[in-house]
């Protein structure tokens, strides 16, 4: 049998790095004890996050999943979706051409005001 941290490493340069960032997809599953899966849990969450994913945990004792939308509905509830947004449209500013300055709070989407042309890039914009 594999050990939790040498499956944690494997599933990060697996999956992770150079699967799931590339557009691939998985679902894996890990049946353990309530101490060794919070543990593994963390650990692979840890990684997730690390790698720049999003990380949303399902659990079987409080989420019934063998409905499809009861899953969909608790990855939901987890997502901090405003600041998503803000990420997205920062990534889609900057491929833009434009610079960001944080002059503004972290989670104000009001990137217009505080963006400028990156210097020596023309800004690709259609009218």
């Amino acid at each position: 049998m594999i050990g939790a941290d040498e499956y944690v490493e494997f599933l990060s340069r697996e999956y992770l790095r150079g699967y799931v960032d590339e557009g691939g997809s998985a679902v894996k599953f890990v049946v353990a004890d309530d101490f060794v899966a919070s543990g593994f849990r963390d650990r692979v969450a840890d990684e997730g996050r690390q790698s720049g994913y999003v990380v949303a945990a399902v659990d079987a004792a409080t989420t019934r999943v063998h409905l499809m939308e009861q899953i969909f509905f608790e990855v939901a509830r987890q997502i901090d979706w405003d600041e998503l947004a803000v990420s997205a449209l920062r990534s889609a500013v900057a491929a833009a051409g434009f610079l960001h300055r944080r002059t503004t709070p972290r989670r104000s989407t009001n990137l217009l005001r505080t963006t400028e042309p990156t210097p020596g890039v023309e800004a690709r914009c259609r009218s």
